[in-house]
């Protein structure tokens, strides 16, 4: 049985735990779908002597469980948030491609358009993929069945929603107590007739064999320069006080994008500086591959040196004039001489202020009596520093009574002697302009105008982060790229031969906008050429996903990478040929590892290559069969089966129309462990039915199988039975699950642990004692 103290201190360590699960308990009563945790106490034993049953005097954990009820869903104002109304989890991934679960939807969108969780973990879709919204995308709304109505740019995207054949086999994960660990990938398979979502696939915009020149986030759209509307595709840069630059008004003609080229932008800008005598320029640097806008400003008045308080005048028999609230980030001009003026009103003296916009001068009037005092004295901590901003004396004695006039002693600006027209103050500088900005001119760098934003973006602009800038006594702004606009940080190479995406110097007073947008790399190897992406269309009325363009990239299941795969998709295509990737080590760049398997539909020859992890890298030709496959270019009639088997042992199957064609891949498995990605190459691709499985392990280690709770059937191919009697889930929008704990539950349950470790204590505390008595005894 042990002493009372060993007795205790079990006791203690399981009130402890208690404890800090109540604590816990009551932290989660906050928490978006926080499932509380309940602690099972335990006595050890019962001890019967003679007659009588007496409990062991000791406690212990005998096991923690979490409490799976149904949270209330409360609205929120975000889109970008879900509450699930039923079982499940929404599936997130790591970047290391390991997966959680979690019923907390707080989710946002990021800055590539990725839907994630708090800790940054992308949310998977139906079809294993990463649920994607783009800038064109008309909108981000879901209906009840988890389901996006407009993600027409990378898919119409419907939330994945599973459960778990044992839940109490979850296990929080790093991430918190919202976010749990699942042992093992998804079972989940791939089956879509795309008669309402293109689940499973992505449309891949960013591999460089489909890069042009210039890359962004997204590819810049310009206006086409239209001859009987001009200015519809011209640009500007409003600079702060150094004024507009105007492209068309300095160059003379309006922009064309497919026309103008960086030096004709890079010139105008320097040539606007020039014109101005501000120092303005611009300079594109062909190595680093970034724009340059320096905007410097001349300041309009020596700066006087403000200090925090007011200033003041004495206008000697006319009273003290005060300016009350001086702050030269906001006064003006003509609030200094509106004041004073009303000073003069209010109380009924002969002063009077006025500024001259013409010769920019301050000009002060203070009339007296015959014999009186009309000195002016400039006051208060602004005092000399006001007096010179005006050019004027701080102190203008007594004329011995009468009228006393001071005026600026020249104009306040600087012209002259400056030469520059924006360092001059005008009339309405005068009204509006705040005394700090004549110090320091405000230059700011702005693109504006039918062509602006797109230009911005295209110099890689748009978020860059002006940067303070100084020469003398001039001052101002500097914009740089954020990056190289080009993708030579992609691919970049100067054998012959090999890719290259770089903008070189002679490119760059030669090739125009659209040329730099619309070319793609043309020195690409034999039998991997290369193109512009396709447009991608999701037509539901006739259940097809239509690729139609120069080069296409549909990602299968991106969220998933497997050494081994069943592929079958119902397709017509009129292309030149058509190409399975599969073992990439990168979702969106066929260029890392694995293998092409090639496909001819106009000769019926196959290919296969293998690739090399450089993205410079040659496809290697392992294999090929000449005329072994059927011919089925063309479009009309019906689709034609395309279907492909990858086994553990590395046999290659694949068959057109039945007819199949084998290889052995030999080597490291890790080869062919990747991702999937179906191209084409010119012309149109038409996809109707696509089923994939990726033969993944199964959970079974603690939590069992896994099962989908979603109304769609894009992925809901189990390998078992139990899906049939699993009820659905609905998801809501722009709301949220709140936590199943409980404040007034915990509260009085902690008060209640904390007693019973004080009496434990207690008890502890007379068994030490004991001991020590009889150890006294004893001696």
């Amino acid at each position: 049985m042990g002493t009372l103290g060993q007795l205790g201190v079990n006791g203690l360590l399981a009130v402890n735990s208690w404890m800090s699960t109540i604590s816990a308990n009551m932290n989660g009563a906050s928490r978006t779908a926080y499932k509380p945790t309940r602690v099972s106490l335990l006595d050890s034993s019962v001890n019967t002597w003679a007659n009588f049953q007496v409990p062991s005097p000791t406690l212990r954990v005998q096991a923690t469980t979490l409490e799976w009820a149904q949270g209330s869903v409360r609205n929120s104002d975000s889109s970008a948030h879900f509450a699930l109304q039923g079982q499940g989890f929404f599936v997130l991934v790591d970047d290391l491609g390991k997966y959680f679960l979690t019923r907390d939807g707080e989710f946002h969108w990021d800055g590539q358009g990725y839907l994630r969780n708090s800790n940054g973990l992308r949310v998977l879709s139906n079809g294993q993929d990463f649920v994607r919204k783009g800038n064109q995308d008309l909108s981000d709304l879901f209906d009840p069945d988890g389901e996006s109505q407009q993600l027409a740019r990378y898919g119409d995207k419907s939330l994945m929603v599973v459960d778990v054949a044992n839940r109490d086999g979850l296990r929080f994960s790093k991430y918190g107590a919202t976010v749990f660990e699942v042992d093992g990938d998804l079972p989940l398979r791939v089956d879509n007739n795309f008669d309402t979502s293109t689940d499973g696939l992505t449309f891949i915009y960013s591999d460089p064999k489909q890069l042009p020149y210039v890359g962004n986030r997204e590819i810049p759209r310009f206006a086409p320069f239209n001859p009987l509307l001009p200015e519809s595709s011209n640009f500007r840069i409003r600079l702060g006080n150094n004024g507009v630059f105007d492209f068309a008004t300095v160059f003379g003609s309006e922009f064309d994008p497919a026309v103008h080229t960086i030096r004709d932008v890079e010139n105008a800008i320097d040539l606007y500086g020039t014109s101005n005598n501000v120092p303005i320029t611009a300079d594109y640097d062909p190595v680093s591959d970034r724009l340059e806008i320096r905007n410097l400003a001349e300041p309009k008045v020596a700066d006087p040196n403000f200090r925090l308080g007011n200033f003041a005048i004495d206008f000697g028999d006319n009273g003290f004039f005060t300016f009350q609230g001086f702050d030269p980030q906001r006064t003006t001009i003509d609030q200094i001489v509106q004041e004073i003026n009303r000073y003069a009103t209010v109380n009924g003296v002969n002063v009077t202020a006025s500024f001259n916009t013409v010769t920019r001068q301050l000009v002060l009037n203070n009339t007296t009596g015959a014999i009186g005092d009309n000195s002016i004295r400039f006051d208060g901590i602004n005092g000399d520093a006001i007096a010179d901003f005006f050019n004027v004396a701080p102190f203008s004695a007594s004329t011995g009574g009468g009228a006393q006039n001071i005026t600026s002693t020249s104009n306040i600006d600087n012209s002259p002697p400056s030469a520059n027209t924006f360092a001059q103050i005008t009339p309405q500088d005068a009204a509006s302009m705040p005394l700090a900005q004549m110090i320091r001119p405000d230059t700011r760098i702005i693109f504006e105008g039918p062509n602006g934003q797109a230009l911005a973006q295209f110099f890689q602009l748009d978020r860059a982060t002006p940067q303070f800038e100084s020469q003398g006594v001039f001052f101002g702004s500097r914009l740089l790229s954020t990056q190289d606009i080009d993708n030579s940080r992609v691919l970049d190479s100067a054998v012959p031969g090999e890719h290259s995406l770089d903008i070189t110097a002679a490119m760059v007073p030669t090739r125009s906008f659209n040329q730099h947008l619309n070319l793609t790399d043309n020195t690409t190897p034999v039998f991997d050429p290369s193109g512009i992406p396709a447009t991608y269309t999701h037509d539901k009325l006739n259940n097809v996903v239509i690729a139609d363009g120069e080069r296409s990239f549909l990602g299968i299941s991106h969220a998933q990478a497997t050494g081994q795969f069943d592929l079958v998709m119902d397709l017509q295509t009129d292309a030149s040929f058509i190409e399975l990737h599969f073992g990439q080590k990168r979702p969106g760049q066929i260029d890392s590892g694995g293998f092409t398997l090639q496909y001819h539909p106009g000769t019926g020859d196959v290919y296969l290559f293998q690739r090399e992890l450089d993205p410079n890298g040659v496809p290697v030709l392992i294999n090929s069969a000449p005329g072994a496959l059927p011919v089925i270019s063309g479009l009309g009639g019906s689709p034609h089966r395309f279907a492909v088997r990858l086994d553990k042992a590395g046999e290659l199957s694949f068959s057109v129309d039945g007819v199949s064609q084998s290889f052995s891949l030999l080597g490291d498995i890790s080869d062919r462990i990747g991702y999937l990605t179906l191209g084409h190459y010119q012309n149109r691709l038409e996809l109707y039915n696509m089923y994939a499985d990726f033969k993944s392990q199964y959970n079974h280690y603690a939590t069992g199988a896994m099962i989908s709770t979603s109304v769609k059937a894009y992925a809901r191919k189990e390998v078992n039975d139990a899906i049939y009697n699993q009820s659905s889930t609905r998801v809501i929008q722009s709301a949220l699950e709140s936590s199943t704990a409980s404040l007034t539950e915990y509260l009085p349950m902690l008060g209640l642990a904390q007693k019973v470790f004080g009496s434990i204590s207690k008890i502890i505390s007379v068994s030490n004692a004991m001991q020590d008595d009889m150890n006294s005894l004893i001696r």
